[in-house]
């Protein structure tokens, strides 16, 4: 009977230290879970303003893609610009592109100075 007690409580020395850790592990995840009730108590009331942000980086996003797609047809206007006749073609293309982004810079800036009138109106109210 020594023999099986002794197994009995290796065993159930194995057990206790199984329980420990993972009562450990259950204070982690429960320490982690708190942690994102906490940023989710912060961003939830941004959610609004993050999703105005996801917007306005979206077409800037577009824009970029815009400007990517111009500067691929520059690269190869530049190309035609090696030969005589393209050099006329590549001219008409840069100055339509200049005047493209001539009122791209022209909308972009009236949107940054209609956004600071909203905003200073906001701070006003």
């Amino acid at each position: 009977m020594g023999m099986n007690a002794y197994r009995e409580h290796k065993q159930k020395q194995r057990k206790l230290i199984e329980l420990k850790k993972r009562q450990v592990q259950l204070e982690e995840r429960s320490r982690g879970l708190e942690g994102m009730h906490k940023i989710h108590a912060i961003l939830d009331p941004l959610e609004s303003d993050i999703e105005q942000i996801r917007a306005k980086l979206a077409v800037f996003g577009q824009i970029w893609r815009l400007i990517h797609v111009d500067l691929n047809a520059v690269e190869k206007n530049l190309e035609l610009a090696n030969n005589s006749a393209g050099v006329a073609l590549f001219k008409r293309r840069l100055q339509r592109t200049s005047k493209v982004y001539t009122l791209l810079a022209d909308v972009l800036y009236q949107y940054e100075t209609n956004a600071h009138i909203r905003k200073v109106g906001k701070l006003g109210d």
